[in-house]
This record gives structure tokens, C-alpha cells and sequence, in this order.
């Protein structure tokens, strides 16, 4: 994990809860597998996922790492380690989860700027300008 967030690319992580139990989760696997394959090419971003849990995140309540259900989604900026994620808030996009959804957050949210394949611009914001 901590290798991971300390890289030089944006990381955007699903924490999920055990299939066994988490409907939701169990439900959202296949849109966030699309949203892995959307952004693939992107060598500036990584679209990762953790089973929480399972996970022992040292100091992850400090850290800013809080999920209170699940699955929750953070964008670890580049070069941000030491600062906390930024968390995927729902209601600021139509309570929706989905690919245009995260699509929005990576948009607001990534450090690095790429374009993707229709020309849309993605991030390049400073942290203040969240």
C-alpha cells in the first residue's frame, strides 16, 4: 500500500468489505473493473482496489482513511502522501457511482493533467484549488 501511494502516479483506490457480506460491493466489482479498463491507459494514474479489512493500514484513521460503508473510493494525489486523500463524496455527483461519476472526481481531483481519448482534459489542480 504505502509503496503504492508514494509512487509518482495518481492512485484512485476502491476500499471494499468482504464479498461474503457486502452486497454493495459485491454489486459495484463490475463497474469499477470498467472503470480500471477506461483509464488503463493512462500512465499517470493507477485505479487500484483493497479489501480494507483484510488490510492493516497503519494510522489510516489520522490519516484521513475513514470509510464509513462500503466500497468508498480516495484519490491519493501524487507527491501528496503525507497529506490526506481525497475522498469520493457521492452527492456531489447526482449520488451516482458509476463510470461518468468517477469520471467527474478524477476530472476535479488528479494532480497529474492527461487527456484522454476524446480530448477531455483531467486534472492538473493544486490542492488549494480543490
Amino acid at each position: 500500500f504505502e509503496a503504492t501511494i508514494r509512487g509518482e502516479r495518481d492512485v484512485l483506490m476502491q476500499f471494499y468489505g468482504d464479498f461474503s457480506w457486502c452486497e454493495h460491493c459485491k454489486l459495484y466489482a463490475p463497474e469499477w473493473e470498467l472503470i480500471g479498463k477506461y483509464f488503463k491507459p493512462v500512465p499517470s494514474l493507477l485505479v487500484a482496489k483493497m479489501d480494507f479489512q483484510s488490510n492493516d493500514i497503519e494510522d489510516a484513521r489520522k490519516r484521513g482513511i475513514q470509510p464509513t460503508g462500503f466500497p468508498e473510493v480516495y484519490m491519493f494525489r501524487a507527491g501528496e502522501h503525507d497529506r490526506p486523500p481525497v475522498k469520493f463524496e457521492p452527492e456531489k455527483y447526482s449520488n451516482e457511482r458509476g463510470l461518468n461519476a468517477i469520471t467527474q472526481f478524477i476530472r476535479d481531483s488528479a494532480s497529474h493533467s492527461f487527456t484522454d481519448a476524446k480530448g477531455v482534459k483531467y486534472g492538473g489542480r493544486r490542492r488549494d484549488e480543490l
